[in-house]
């Protein structure tokens, strides 16, 4: 117990033995030298523990202070070293929030998007056609920090804003698996109860849907799978980034009625996107590594 706290385990046994005294000197019932001695002795080593405990406390608090300023200034030599540039503060500050500081790393990551034909009434009783799009995501997480960390299983789905569209979204599955164990279906039932209040009172652009949080061990792995539906214009689009450092992304689309639209999509990312069509399914592929925020656009218009 001392030694994790950072106090040696002889600190310990001096708080132990001043206790002791001091009791003792309470136990003498007349007065004397052993009396006074037990008691002035035990106070004076209490005391010098109080007195040293503090001193380290400060010590600790200056030492973890000066190893932040170290560890920054270390920081800013190694990207020069290599580098041989002089970046600025604020850059190297981003690529520490977005790279050096994640606890996890996102694989396998792959969507399946189907757009469906659907219609809603608009406020004039006027019928509008519209897309459902139904995605089935997956992935897996693994935390590559020293210490247990938090992770909260959510999907950020876009307001359509219009009720009749709003009644169409929903999040039909989730199953999470962690570490060895298979994926398991998690109860939704509260998280969609709550995902439609906070729906039906949006004024954002996105509502997120959210379940408890999960800790994951360090090194130890998460998979996750959703199946959920979202309600789009006739001609729309859907923006998909990654909220983790992804090995890569892979984004599937197939058309309920193939011939009808025209489905393009364009890289958020330094690289291209890699564009393959098979059966009818449009593949677009982000290889290498994206950092949070990072990702693809894809959108689609009525075939002329």
């Amino acid at each position: 117990m001392w030694k994790k706290s950072g106090f040696p385990w002889w600190t310990g046994f001096i708080l132990l033995f001043a206790t002791v005294l001091i009791s003792i000197s309470y136990q003498i019932s007349t007065d004397g030298f052993w009396k006074d001695i037990t008691h002035e002795v035990g106070f004076a080593l209490l005391i010098s523990f109080l007195i040293w405990s503090l001193f380290e406390l400060q010590r600790a608090t200056l030492t973890e202070k000066e190893w932040g300023k170290r560890i920054e200034s270390v920081t800013k030599n190694v990207f020069y070293a290599v580098l041989q540039k002089q970046l600025p503060k604020e850059l190297l500050e981003t690529t520490q929030d977005l790279v050096l500081s994640a606890t996890f790393i996102r694989t396998n990551f792959l969507i399946h998007y189907v757009l469906s034909d659907a219609s809603y009434k608009e406020s004039d009783d006027k019928t509008t056609n519209c897309i459902l799009m139904t995605a089935i995501v997956s992935y897996k997480l693994t935390n590559v920090s020293t210490k247990p960390a938090s992770f909260t299983p959510a999907i950020r789905l876009p307001d359509p804003i219009h009720p009749d569209l709003r009644a169409k979204v929903t999040v039909k599955e989730v199953k999470i698996g962690i570490g060895d164990a298979p994926q398991e279906c998690v109860d939704i039932n509260d998280a969609k109860s709550q995902f439609s209040k906070k729906l039906a009172g949006a004024s954002a652009t996105a509502v997120t849907f959210a379940l408890p949080p999960r800790t994951v061990a360090p090194q130890q792995s998460l998979t996750f799978s959703a199946t959920y539906v979202m309600a789009k214009e006739a001609e729309d689009s859907e923006a998909v980034q990654t909220a983790y450092p992804s090995d890569g992304m892979h984004v599937t689309i197939s058309d309920s009625t193939p011939g009808q639209r025209v489905i393009l999509g364009r890289s958020i990312h330094h690289k291209d996107l890699e564009i393959q069509e098979v059966s009818g399914m449009k593949t677009f592929t982000i290889p290498g590594y994206l950092l949070p925020h990072q990702g693809m656009l894809v959108w689609w218009k009525r075939a002329p």
